[in-house]
């Protein structure tokens, strides 16, 4: 049988490995791959224990994990911080700027629109026909369009999606 020493001895040795692996960027499982940026292991090992984790874990487990992440963006979001990093998040925002950015980038990446044959006004109380090639009656075709002739006459330059196009751009371009 071996000693406690021994297996301290182990354990140590174990541990400076794991660090030394990790701060040169080395996947802390295989040991044969690069990491992800941001993370200790590797592509394949990471989605090998995710799949583990998800594999052995049970739908009261899964459930609890769900309200813990509810209450936990809850609380962020109380404080002021970003929901995902808890980072400062933007004014009026329950973001930072990059998770902001990154999600803004999600959905252009992923918007799909589909434009059905509509015969009837897009507005929910309202069940008159559309105009032609429109999604809205003329009656409220008339009043979208009166809003954004007013809202194209303000002065949005210092909007927050603004500021963040202009950043979004200002990062691609020095890359």
């Amino acid at each position: 049988m071996r000693s406690e020493a021994y297996k301290a001895r182990q354990r140590e040795q174990k541990r400076s490995e794991y660090h030394w692996y990790r701060k040169h960027g080395i996947c802390v499982y295989c040991h044969g791959a690069d990491a992800v940026p941001g993370m200790q292991a590797c592509a394949d090992c990471f989605y090998k224990r995710q799949m583990r984790r998800i594999e052995k874990s049970s739908d009261e487990q899964r459930a609890k994990e769900a309200e813990q992440a509810r209450s936990r963006r809850a609380k962020h979001k109380t404080q002021g911080v970003c929901t995902e990093c808890n980072q400062r998040a933007l004014d009026g925002q329950t973001r930072c700027k990059k998770h902001v950015m990154l999600h803004r980038m999600y959905d252009r990446q992923a918007k799909v629109y589909v434009i059905s044959d509509l015969t009837v006004c897009n507005l929910t109380s309202c069940n008159e026909p559309v105009v032609p090639g429109k999604r809205y009656c003329e009656k409220h075709y008339k009043e979208k369009c009166a809003v954004m002739m007013t809202n194209r006459e303000k002065d949005n330059s210092n909007h927050i999606w603004r500021r963040l196009d202009n950043e979004m751009f200002r990062n691609k371009v020095k890359r």
